[in-house]
């Protein structure tokens, strides 16, 4: 993952899966000058499918009906919406195909309740991931990672069987700190809820 960034204006425009890409969204845009621009390399703790979060203000991470039933027209008339990661980044429109295309697959091949078990666990690591860039990303806010890591501590193994119910109630009884933000626990219970498999099958 590469993240584009505006070295002039301290903004970064968002993050995308190769170079290339980066390249083609600047051509996009009309930017033939990119002296301005840094291409760094994302370092993932591990690989997920999908980061993007909200699309006109509406959480639809890992939403089977937004990846199935909606996600193609909004790619078609990309221009005139507003899509953004779940840390707040504007997303490419090659970056949000890609998610598209592999969103749609995964949860299209969900039959059983087996199969909505194995995705509500990989959607789960998945989401750790994520948790752990926004940590490394984003910063602190002055308390320290032990500190973090204790709070999360009772939702990691939760998110780990893909028991997202359970992780929801964890987070919500939760005491807010700098990190730990109202605004950020209620996007992570956004997130949940809108990624839980549990009744695909039916």
């Amino acid at each position: 993952m590469i993240r584009l960034i505006n070295e002039k204006t301290n903004t970064s425009p968002g993050v995308f899966d190769t170079k290339a890409l980066a390249d083609d969204y600047l051509k996009s845009q009309g930017i033939t000058d990119t002296s301005d621009y840094n291409l760094y390399e994302r370092i993932d703790i591990m690989n997920y499918i999908s980061r993007i979060c909200y699309v006109d203000g509406d959480c639809i991470y890992n939403n089977k009906g937004f990846w199935v039933n909606t996600a193609s027209s909004i790619y078609s008339d990309y221009e005139n919406h507003v899509v953004l990661d779940f840390l707040g980044e504007s997303v490419s429109s090659s970056q949000f195909k890609n998610e598209m295309n592999n969103n749609s697959m995964r949860l299209t091949n969900i039959y059983t309740r087996a199969d909505e078990v194995a995705c509500n666990i990989k959607i789960g690591n998945e989401f750790i991931a994520i948790f752990r860039e926004e940590c490394l990303t984003e910063g602190l806010g002055g308390i320290t990672g032990s500190e973090v890591a204790i709070k999360a501590s009772n939702i990691i193994p939760l998110l780990l069987t893909g028991s997202f119910y359970e992780a929801i109630q964890v987070l919500k009884s939760l005491t807010t700190d700098t990190f730990f933000t109202m605004e950020r626990i209620e996007k992570y219970i956004k997130m949940l809820n809108s990624a839980d498999s549990i009744t695909y099958s039916t």
